[in-house]
């Protein structure tokens, strides 16, 4: 019976291990997520210049970009893409976060198409941190035709940065 057991752990801990899914992880920032499984990972951003954390002040850098397909392979289909990026936070405190947020949600009118903010910034909470996220959608213009798109984000301050993760 002893046996059996040992026999059925070691196989779901060696198939979790093939079947599960795998992790980035970026020891700089300190960041980690789930790779999107069967998505193809950008190798630009994994590859970058690394920026320290302590000059980071006014840049963005590119943490991990994954697309759901070739965008090559299927021309003129718009491709979805996750994306994880780092910002220089100005803020001190969540609360002045928050209000930032809240701004830059609305400045997005400016910048979009038809710009709608269909779920206003609110707060939640990722892995016991504060956090902000909210729903946009926007007409993006290709040369052959224009898409209507939802974009979510999540924006998660750390220290003097903060994590935006798009989709």
């Amino acid at each position: 019976m002893k046996n059996i057991l040992i026999a059925i752990l070691l196989f779901f801990s060696l198939t979790s291990n093939v079947f599960g899914q795998k992790i980035f992880k970026d020891d700089v920032y300190g960041f980690s997520m789930q790779k999107p499984r069967g998505w193809i990972e950008d190798t630009y951003s994994t590859k970058r210049l690394r920026i320290p954390i302590d000059t980071l002040s006014k840049k963005t850098v590119p943490l991990v970009s994954y697309f759901k397909f070739d965008a090559r392979t299927n021309p003129g289909k718009m491709v979805p893409i996750v994306q994880v990026t780092i910002l220089d936070n100005p803020t001190k405190t969540f609360e002045q976060f928050t209000a930032s947020m809240a701004e830059t949600a609305q400045t997005f009118d400016q910048v979009f198409q038809d710009h709608e903010l269909i779920k206003k910034p609110e707060i939640i909470e990722i892995n016991g941190r504060k956090a902000i996220y909210f729903i946009s959608s926007y007409i993006f213009k290709s040369i052959t035709k224009n898409f209507k798109l939802r974009k979510r984000t999540y924006v998660i301050p750390k220290d003097n940065y903060l994590y935006q993760l798009n989709y």
